[in-house]
């Protein structure tokens, strides 16, 4: 199911970027650690990473108990096993790509080839999507509210940013604005005329087919507002502890380091790390999230032990679901060959 959509050049990629994200870490946790690395990483036993793992398998657990509970909703089911596969998959597909994209693309691709029609998996995708932004909202008014200081942080230094570049930035959205105003005016121009003859049935049955899966997408929506208010409820709070579970890597690294933070304020500085996240442009944020790690922890976390936190909560945040996807698609790969 996976081969065709995650192929063997992007799973090179992916192995690449591991070793190179890897790698750089530890450059980075051997210049800022003090000259007690070791005994510091002594401190990480086998059980700690073990708990990792579990959190790891659990957090696609219940992105595949999500996706079972629409699947079924919209008439359309899947097996867990292949349900637990998309989630995933759609991780690895989410490390190729900027944060802001996500994995959306690879899910879609990947429902639609387990034999979801494309206007339920298009649902599907954007559902998931808006769930997220909820979430996201929630983990908004909940940081200002009990992290404000964190919050303040982030908002100054992105203020800094925005003096700094503002030029750029300006014109950035003049060049958009410009686009937008030409697209408008000649926009009424038929691409279907300017297309050959022998494409343009293929154009016809291609855009019928986008008004079809649109349709059906719009029908999903007002059958869920109707009738799945309850599903969307559960399939929220199941969101939620996926997160949480996320999230609760970083009180596992705290523990064996013998650190204690206030858990409200580890769960939310966090969030926040992540929406920030949503904006470094690079695939899966790689080098901005370890900055902005070390940045709303810093007033937090020993700095003798800060850099060796940072590096171990991105590898079990990030690194630790790519290896872990990676063996899962090779374990598959292996047994469709038998």
């Amino acid at each position: 199911m996976a081969e065709s959509i995650i192929s063997k050049t992007n799973l090179k990629k992916l192995l690449i970027l591991i070793v190179i994200g890897i790698v750089a870490n530890l450059i980075f946790v051997l210049y800022r650690s003090d000259d007690q690395l070791l005994q510091h990483l002594s401190n990480l036993k086998s059980y700690h990473l073990a708990i990792i793992i579990c959190f790891v398998l659990l957090y696609w657990g219940g992105h595949a108990l999500r996706l079972m509970i629409w699947t079924r909703f919209l008439d359309s089911p899947i097996k867990f096993k292949d349900a637990y596969h998309i989630a995933a998959f759609t991780d690895l597909g989410a490390a190729v790509t900027p944060t802001l994209i996500g994995g959306g693309p690879v899910k879609l691709g990947l429902l639609i080839k387990d034999g979801i029609s494309a206007g339920k998996a298009g649902f599907l995708t954007i559902l998931g999507g808006t769930e997220d932004v909820i979430m996201y909202v929630m983990a908004i008014v909940l940081s200002i509210y009990f992290a404000h200081e964190s919050a303040d942080k982030i908002a100054s230094s992105a203020l800094t940013t925005l003096r700094e570049y503002w030029w750029r930035i300006g014109l950035a959205l003049i060049i958009i604005i410009l686009i937008r105003t030409v697209m408008r005016r000649y926009g009424g121009l038929q691409l279907r005329s300017l297309i050959p003859l022998k494409y343009k049935k293929s154009y016809v049955r291609f855009i019928k087919g986008v008004q079809s899966a649109i349709a059906e997408m719009a029908s999903c929506l007002k059958l869920i507002m109707e009738q799945g208010k309850l599903r969307f409820l559960l399939s929220f709070s199941i969101l939620l502890l996926q997160w949480t579970m996320k999230f609760s890597i970083l009180l596992v690294l705290l523990y064996a380091f013998g650190l204690d933070i206030p858990r409200v304020n580890t769960y939310l500085n966090q969030w926040i790390v992540y929406l920030s996240m949503m904006f470094v442009p690079t695939p899966g944020a790689t080098g901005g999230a370890e900055t902005l790690f070390y940045y709303m922890f810093s007033d937090l976390i020993p700095e003798g032990v800060l850099p060796i936190v940072t590096t171990l909560w991105r590898f079990g945040t990030y690194y630790l679901f790519l290896i872990l996807a990676v063996l899962l698609l090779q374990f598959q790969l292996y047994a469709d060959t038998e």
